[in-house]
C-alpha cells in the first residue's frame, strides 16, 4: 500500500479542439484506481497556475496516475488531453520517491490518438510513502 500526493502548480498552452468555438476554461481531471478528483476551472485562459493537489490511497503502485485537461462549456465539456504518469516509476530510488520530484509531462490524446502530442503541457510535484506521516 502507497500514499500518493500529486500537484500539479501549472498548465501551460493548451488549446482548443478544431471544432469549438468560444473561450478557453481549462480544469483537470485526475484519476488514480478508480478514484478521481477535479478541479475547479479557469476562466478565459491557455496558461494558468493551478495549485491543484490530490492524495490517493493505491493498492497497486504500477498503475499510472492519469491527469486529464478538459474544457469547461455550458452544456458539454471539451476532451483536450491527458499526461499519464508512472509514479513510482520502475527506476526510482526508494527514498527519492518520499522526497518527492517535480517535472514537466506532454500532454497526449487518447484511444487511437494516445500516441499524438497535444499542445500544451503540466508542471506536476508527486511524492509517495508507505508511511502516512512521511507526507
Amino acid at each position: 500500500k502507497l500514499v500518493t500526493t500529486i500537484t500539479v502548480s501549472r498548465l501551460d498552452g493548451v488549446a482548443l479542439p478544431e471544432k469549438s468555438k468560444g473561450v478557453l476554461n481549462p480544469y483537470l481531471s485526475i484519476r488514480c484506481e478508480g478514484e478521481k478528483v477535479v478541479s475547479p476551472p479557469h476562466k478565459d485562459t491557455r496558461s494558468t497556475d493551478m495549485d491543484f493537489m490530490a492524495t490517493f490511497y493505491r493498492k497497486n503502485a504500477s498503475n499510472p496516475i492519469i491527469i486529464e485537461v478538459y474544457n469547461k462549456n455550458r452544456v458539454f465539456d471539451d476532451y483536450l488531453s491527458e499526461a499519464k504518469i508512472d509514479w513510482p516509476g520502475p527506476t526510482e530510488d526508494p527514498d527519492g520517491s518520499e522526497k518527492g520530484d517535480k517535472k514537466v509531462y506532454n500532454l497526449y490524446g487518447r484511444g487511437k490518438e494516445q500516441e499524438v502530442m497535444k499542445p500544451g503541457n503540466i508542471t506536476v510535484f508527486i511524492r509517495s510513502s508507505d508511511d502516512l506521516q512521511m507526507l
